[in-house]
């Protein structure tokens, strides 16, 4: 991809994830294997190859934890490999 026409979407679709921060510029290894993920990697990959990764809000009530409810700030990244196992998991 050329880094001088380089630009993030306004919108991006997300991935939460527990204890997880995305550095700018760092590489994130990730093993792709709930079916919601598999699909936005799969839509992902025909379009911009970029998602988000924003860390999930943690001591939230027992009625709350199954939003998964995400921090204020999320990192765009760029999916520069990405493959799919035998199994169906996809490993980015």
């Amino acid at each position: 991809m050329n880094t001088e026409n380089f630009s993030i979407p306004n919108r991006i679709p997300a991935m939460t994830l527990s204890g997880v921060v995305l550095f700018p510029q760092a590489m994130m290894p990730l093993r792709i294997f709930e079916e919601r993920y598999k699909a936005m990697l799969l839509d992902r990959l025909k379009e911009d190859r970029i998602f988000a990764i924003v860390g999930e809000r943690e001591n939230v009530s027992e009625e709350e934890a199954h939003l998964e409810l995400p921090f204020g700030v999320a990192t765009a990244g760029l999916i520069r490999v990405a493959k799919e196992n035998p199994d169906g998991t996809s490993f980015v």
